[in-house]
């Protein structure tokens, strides 16, 4: 389908450590800001097994972006499949 296939593009573009600069700046020009992980010494989010920055609208209050980037993180979890219970290292929990 190509709306998939435009949606795992953009995906590849956003977690492409080569543009993180430069998709921070348009994140932030658009509205958006970083979510920080208050559970993560790092602020980043395990999300498909990797590390990585959630943005999140800035006019919405801390609480409820941190909400938000939970459920994402939620969301891509249940997507990627119950099967599939890899950690960052690829061993099976």
């Amino acid at each position: 389908m190509v709306a998939d296939a435009r949606f795992d593009s953009a995906i590849d573009i956003l977690t492409d450590k080569a543009r993180a600069k430069r998709i921070n700046h348009e994140m932030t020009r658009c509205g958006y800001g970083t979510v920080r992980n208050p559970d993560d010494t790092s602020g980043r989010w395990i999300v498909a097994g990797k590390r990585m920055m959630i943005y999140a609208r800035n006019d919405l209050p801390e609480g409820r972006r941190i909400d938000a980037a939970r459920k994402f993180v939620e969301l891509m979890a249940s997507k990627r499949g119950a099967n599939d219970n890899r950690d960052l290292d690829g061993e099976v929990a």
